[in-house]
């Protein structure tokens, strides 16, 4: 990989994405390379139609980077990311298992999910997805290691009545703050040569166990694109706490023995841990200075995935439904199962109540 040399940030002044319509591949293609971020508008089609927000979320990888651009698999990562998700399949499987007219609560979850099982019907995700905190800047699909898709798409089909502005933490930015600070010269050299494990465990706090990953925090592809990921624990990627939450949230990079002996090989000025903790303090910088904007009913946001954390504030009132959009470029390391094959999430939702077998 390249050196980790300045190479500009989204619109330096408002470090706000721009946005271009949906019929602008051009241009749509100029702002992520230049931003690392735009927010696509004017989207083709009839909103009430039926199926419409489902069928818009899978053509948008085509639609603003060409089929030639992807790697070839259907179907891609597309599922609704609806805040109130969980209560929702409670409130559904209520309806089918429970007995008329009881009162929905946790009591009854357990009994209503076995009696779901029980009749073929797949398990809906026990993620507890807290209904309008502060949601901390991360990267999505770190659960794939290696191979996390290098674009996201967001589209929103409702936002919340208020709060929930998005806001993206840019790569170059943090490296730039990070270059400017303490102990620079001890620093940097350490950010593309100290290897962690990046793996998303149970031990790091993570919600499954993904895919191995272990490497440098931060390095350069050979076009000089940035690459690193941001993987946060169940118990920090949403909090309760303002900006200025102390202790910072914590990325869940783990400190092994190699990187250890590593530090040592090198004669490193800074322990391993302390390089983290310079990190995350840097994210939370740049997460305070970061442009806040409210993404309209109809819009999506791109985000380079590689090189731009995503993030969104609290929001108190309203139901807020976003369609989330895994997407793997050429540009991309692959899919984790492989060029042309289906990939599915551990996140995505399952809940077919239509099926032959789940009758009550």
């Amino acid at each position: 990989m390249a050196q980790l040399s300045y190479a500009g940030t989204m619109n330096d002044m408002s470090q706000l994405p721009v946005r271009v319509p949906v019929s602008d591949q051009g241009a749509i293609k100029a702002a992520v390379k230049r931003d690392g971020v735009v927010i696509v508008t004017d989207l083709p089609g009839d909103e009430h139609a039926p199926g419409y927000w489902e069928g818009i979320a899978g053509e948008l990888p085509a639609l603003c980077f060409g089929n030639s651009n992807l790697i070839p698999g259907e179907p891609p990562v597309a599922c609704l990311h609806q805040e109130f998700a969980r209560f929702e399949q409670l409130q559904m499987l209520q309806a089918a298992y429970g007995d008329e007219g009881a009162v929905l609560s946790k009591a009854t979850e357990g009994e209503l999910a076995r009696k779901a099982e029980q009749k073929g019907l797949p398990h809906f995700t026990e993620i507890p997805w807290q209904h309008g905190l502060h949601q901390n800047p991360h990267t999505d699909g770190y659960v794939y290691g290696d191979h996390v898709p290098d674009h996201i798409f967001l589209l929103v089909e409702q936002q919340a009545d208020t709060g929930g502005e998005s806001f993206f933490v840019d790569g170059e930015r943090v490296l730039e703050r990070l270059r400017t600070g303490p102990d620079a010269d001890s620093l940097l050299p350490l950010l593309e040569t100290l290897v962690y494990d990046q793996t998303e465990s149970a031990e790091t706090g993570g919600y499954f166990q993904g895919r191995s990953s272990k490497g440098p925090l931060f390095g350069r592809r050979p076009d000089g694109r940035l690459q690193w990921k941001r993987m946060l624990g169940k118990d920090q990627l949403q909090t309760k706490e303002d900006m200025q939450a102390v202790p910072v949230p914590r990325s869940c990079w783990a400190v092994t023995p190699e990187t250890r002996a590593m530090a040592a090989k090198i004669g490193a000025r800074l322990a391993p841990e302390d390089v983290l903790r310079r990190v995350d303090l840097a994210i939370q910088a740049e997460s305070e200075n970061a442009g806040r904007v409210r993404l309209n009913k109809g819009e999506a946001v791109c985000v380079d995935n590689y090189r731009v954390l995503h993030a969104r504030e609290a929001f108190n009132t309203g139901e807020r439904r976003l369609w989330r959009v895994w997407t793997w470029t050429t540009s991309s390391d692959g899919r984790p199962d492989g060029d042309g094959q289906p990939v599915s999430t551990p996140l995505d939702i399952h809940l077919d109540l239509t099926a032959p077998d789940a009758s009550p």
